[in-house]
């Protein structure tokens, strides 16, 4: 189990029981033609500062099936009004109270979050207009920083 469940609604792939990469593979790369997957990988800026950034962005870059990454940056010292996609749900190798949430918590909590986004954003057609998406205050100081730093 990963240390991070999500608490939003984006779609993960599950694959309990026996394992087959290269079958799996195939049928992303079937469904890819019909449907763009995109890839959501959340990450604080510090962790792009280390070398296990840079092998897993070469890794992804060698994914044929996925149309786009988005990369989601977070400062671990800000905080935010909002809710955050991910929980922490283990820690030091043990799983924490709020990680024990069973399968049938796990749809409601999708069910839950879906009717929370406005219709035009559970359509299957892209959102018009697309669902807004803003960087925190903290973010865009970080940036303006980091930009006279270097420029």
């Amino acid at each position: 189990m990963s240390d991070f469940y999500q608490t939003g609604v984006v779609a993960t792939l599950h694959r309990l029981g026996e394992h087959k990469p290269g079958l799996l593979t195939q049928q992303l790369e079937r469904y890819a033609q019909e449907q763009p997957i995109a890839v959501v990988l959340p990450a604080l800026y510090m962790e792009f500062e280390k070398p296990a950034m840079t092998g897993i962005l070469e890794e992804l870059s060698k994914v044929r099936y996925v149309r786009q990454f988005v990369l989601t940056l977070a400062r671990a010292d800000e905080k935010h009004s909002s809710r955050p996609l991910l929980e922490k749900v283990m820690e030091g190798g043990r799983r924490l109270p709020q990680g024990e949430v069973g399968l049938e918590q796990a749809r409601e909590r999708a069910r839950t979050e879906i009717a929370k986004l406005p219709d035009r954003v559970q359509a299957i057609e892209p959102a018009d207009p697309p669902y807004p998406v803003e960087l925190s205050a903290g973010l865009r100081e970080y940036l303006r920083n980091v930009a006279r730093s270097v420029g």
